[in-house]
């Protein structure tokens, strides 16, 4: 299980978000990745490990009484409003006090890891992403390969694997609340 669900990691989420950002980077946006890696500690939920959209309680704040009275935690989803009201407010997310977060630069890779600590990384599985995005590229011979790339992950997504995740955030959401209370 853990080898497809890092599989699903890059394949889905990973090296589609690389791609935009890449995409856009081009085209003179300041773009900022981030990569969320913090494990809530809550027993039930710990074997999911950091699963897609459980950042959203961190950069809202809506921790619930039990992650409030984590430091770590707390730190975390207080960087993460500040970085997101500055954004908002900026169009860029640094601020006084905060750890630095990188533009994205394609030939960097550039991003910031949000998690236990908060820092900037480069290359998120680099390797991996460049198999794939190569892979794409000898599967779809068009010139423009960005369309064709964002193009499949809509219809993958969409069709195969977002009903599934949306179905599987809204169980693990309601059993994070419950279990937070």
């Amino acid at each position: 299980l853990p080898a497809l669900n890092k599989l699903i990691t890059v394949s889905i989420f990973v090296s589609a978000a690389r791609a935009m950002a890449r995409a856009e980077a081009k085209v003179n946006s300041n773009v900022y990745l981030y990569h969320f890696t913090r494990v809530p500690p809550i027993e039930r939920i710990k074997p999911l490990g950091a699963f897609h959209s459980v950042e959203i309680f961190y950069a809202f704040g809506n921790l619930g009484p039990r992650l409030r009275k984590s430091d770590t935690d707390r730190k975390l989803s207080e960087t993460m409003m500040a970085y997101w009201t500055n954004f908002a407010k900026t169009g860029n997310p640094n601020g006084q006090g905060l750890p630095r977060w990188p533009v994205y630069n394609p030939e960097k890779d550039q991003y910031i890891e949000l998690g236990s600590e908060i820092k900037a990384k480069q290359g998120l599985y680099k390797e991996a992403c460049d198999i794939f995005e190569g892979f794409l590229k000898r599967k779809i011979k068009i010139l423009d390969f960005r369309k064709i790339y964002f193009s499949f992950f809509k219809v993958l997504v969409s069709a195969a694997l977002m009903a599934i995740l949306v179905y599987l955030t809204l169980q693990i959401s309601s059993l994070f609340l419950a279990t937070n209370k």
